[in-house]
């Protein structure tokens, strides 16, 4: 539908305010440090003032310094920086080890792609939750690291997923994961778990696949909605669900103290931005992801956001200590 693809690249207003914001004092602080260099090289003024003094000149020195070091840190280390997070879901419904990861975005030389499936195998889950976008590009050693990542879940356990509004681009994707032992699910459609737990996938932003799969809970289990957008929280805690996640937002990728991610591209903007929300009764989880956006809206980088791995904590059992 045309307002559900508008939603893809959905940008709000706040957010437009703050990355212009973050671009015009990153710009500022760069061109004013060049400046200041630049006199100083040319030899400064007949009448030298406050930009060629030579506090001037080593706060220059700083400046341009410290944003070349956090280039290099948002795109090349904090990236590769995987990080656990344990999600507590309170009830007493019995329901598998979970262990939920989304957005791979998988590409060329995938920078995680042994760490990821090792974390996952530290983590023993019973059952592990694929929330969609994993891949970049259509190259044949994308597909290949894909499928050695798929491969090696699925041997872990059971593995389940649901689709994004990425891979609408790859249409044999469904054909390539399920060929890798992972079950794809959509338009509402339920999978059992160990344990006695349900996970229904729900496509992106798909209102239709969420009433499906809500008219046919059993309120008994423990019922898990997996999508990729996690702007159906709201109306799947009102029908019933235990547990809904989702990814997308990537936690913006560049997050800033105090407001958070700056773009989310999610259609309810920061509303769902990253973290656990609780809503009626549900918990709700919205993971920062692993892999970099693949198109150009979002710097590929990651600056107070790495990427993570969530592990679905539930009474009567613990995830390993080890696990970092």
């Amino acid at each position: 539908m045309p307002e559900r693809a508008a939603a893809v690249t959905l940008v709000h207003p706040r957010e437009i305010i703050a990355g212009a914001l973050l671009v015009l004092a990153l710009g500022s602080a760069a061109g004013l440090s060049l400046l200041v260099l630049a006199r100083w090289c040319a030899g400064g003024s007949h009448s030298p003032g406050l930009l060629d003094s030579r506090g001037a000149r080593a706060g220059a020195l700083a400046v341009l310094a410290a944003l070349a070091a956090g280039w290099v840190w948002a795109r090349f280390i904090e990236p590769r920086l995987l990080a656990t997070t344990r999600l507590a879901v309170p009830g007493a419904k019995p329901r598998p080890r979970l262990v939920f990861v989304s957005d791979l975005h998988v590409e060329g030389s995938w920078h995680l792609r042994e760490a990821l499936v090792e974390r996952v195998r530290a983590l023993a889950p019973e059952a592990i939750l694929l929330g969609g976008d994993y891949l970049n590009d259509r190259g044949e050693r994308s597909r290949e690291t894909l499928a050695r990542i798929a491969r090696g879940l699925s041997e872990i356990a059971p593995a389940v997923a649901a689709l994004g509004n990425a891979d609408a681009a790859f249409p044999d994707l469904r054909a390539l994961l399920e060929s890798c032992g992972v079950r794809v699910l959509g338009g509402g459609s339920p999978a059992e778990l160990p344990g006695g737990a349900v996970v229904w996938g729900v496509d992106f932003v798909d209102e239709a696949g969420l009433a499906a799969a809500a008219s046919r809970l059993d309120r008994s289990r423990f019922n898990i909605l997996l999508t990729h957008e996690p702007s159906l929280f709201p109306a799947a805690a009102r029908a019933g669900f235990d547990l809904c996640l989702a990814g997308h937002t990537h936690g913006g990728q560049v997050r800033l103290p105090v407001y958070g991610a700056v773009v989310t591209l999610a259609v309810l903007g920061k509303r769902f931005e990253a973290g656990a929300y609780e809503l009626g009764g549900a918990t709700c989880y919205v993971t920062r992801g692993v892999g970099l956006e693949g198109g150009t809206l979002v710097p590929r980088v990651r600056f107070l956001c790495r990427p993570e791995v969530v592990v679905v904590e539930g009474s009567g059992w613990t995830v390993p200590a080890a696990v970092p």
